[in-house]
C-alpha cells in the first residue's frame, strides 16, 4: 500500500469515527432518558403500593363503621323481644295468680 492509499483509508477511518462517536453520544442520551423512566417506573410502583396499602386500611374501617348500625339494631330488636317475652310472662302470671 502506498502513502496515497493510506491517506484515503485514514480519511475513511476517521470519518468512520465521527459517525460512530455521534452514534455512541445519541445512544447515551437514550439510555439516560431510559434510565429515567426506569426510575419514575419503580417509584410510581412504590408509591402504588403504599396507596393500596392505605386503601385497605380505609376499607377495614369503612366496614367497622357499617356495622356499627347494624349492632345497634340488633341490640334494640333484642331489647324488644326481652321486652315483649318479659310482658307476655308477668301476664301469663298475673292470670295465673288471679
Amino acid at each position: 500500500m502506498g502513502e496515497p492509499d493510506l491517506a484515503v483509508k485514514l480519511a475513511e477511518v476517521d470519518e468512520r469515527c465521527k459517525t460512530n462517536s455521534s452514534r455512541i453520544d445519541k445512544l447515551e442520551e437514550a439510555h439516560e432518558a431510559l434510565y429515567s423512566i426506569a426510575t419514575s417506573v419503580a417509584v410510581l410502583a412504590n408509591e402504588q403500593k403504599n396507596i393500596t396499602e392505605k386503601v385497605d386500611s380505609i376499607d377495614e374501617k369503612v366496614d367497622k363503621l357499617e356495622k356499627i348500625p347494624a349492632q345497634r339494631w340488633n341490640g334494640l330488636v333484642d331489647r324488644i323481644i326481652f321486652a315483649v317475652a318479659g310482658g307476655l310472662v308477668a301476664w301469663i302470671l298475673s292470670m295465673i295468680l288471679k
